[in-house]
């Protein structure tokens, strides 16, 4: 009888530190929960804050320093390289270009932000134009594209044809190359 009563102990003795374990952890859990979201919402509101100081205008700041302050906030920043939109010349990438149900499908990426513009695609074959026509130059969030270019390709002929695109936009100019088989 003494036996059990010595394995009674040692079992109520454990239970209770298991369940002691289980508060502290619990309550540390529950407090590291709140803590964190009372360190979020102080950031949130000092970030509120500041956006709410940047965008109204500033004692003695002319309506033009402010829309100026305003455009520079608002520009998509580069985070690697050049800044494309201050090179010399217009440059840009041929994204697609084949055929699809009888028609020549070509799509450009233009790498600078462009509001107007024109693209010139020539189609070329043994140093030959075969083909050309204009599109406008479209702005997308921070770059351009071409407005696309759908040739269809009944009247070209087959074989390795060159694609030439001449941008001009904003007194800048540029020319993209690529190539696709007919």
């Amino acid at each position: 009888m003494a036996r059990r009563r010595n394995n009674r102990k040692w079992i109520i003795g454990g239970v209770i530190l298991a369940l002691l374990i289980v508060v502290g952890v619990g309550t540390a859990i529950i407090w590291n929960n709140e803590h964190q979201e009372t360190e979020q919402n102080n950031e949130t509101e000092k970030t509120e804050d500041k956006k709410k100081d940047d965008t109204e205008r500033h004692d003695g700041e002319t309506e033009e320093e402010y829309s100026e302050r305003m455009a520079e906030q608002k520009r998509i920043k580069q985070y690697e390289g050049e800044d494309p939109n201050k090179a010399e010349e217009l440059t840009g990438v041929i994204t697609y270009a084949g055929i699809n149900e009888g028609v020549l499908m070509i799509r450009v990426n233009v790498d600078q932000f462009l509001s107007e513009g024109n693209c010139a695609l020539s189609l070329m074959r043994n140093g030959d134009v075969i083909y050309s026509v204009d599109a406008k130059i479209i702005a997308e969030v921070s770059t351009s594209t071409c407005d696309g270019f759908s040739v269809p390709i009944s009247g070209l002929g087959s074989g390795a044809t060159d694609i030439v695109i001449k941008l001009s936009a904003g007194g800048k100019t540029g020319t993209i190359r690529g190539e696709v088989d007919i």
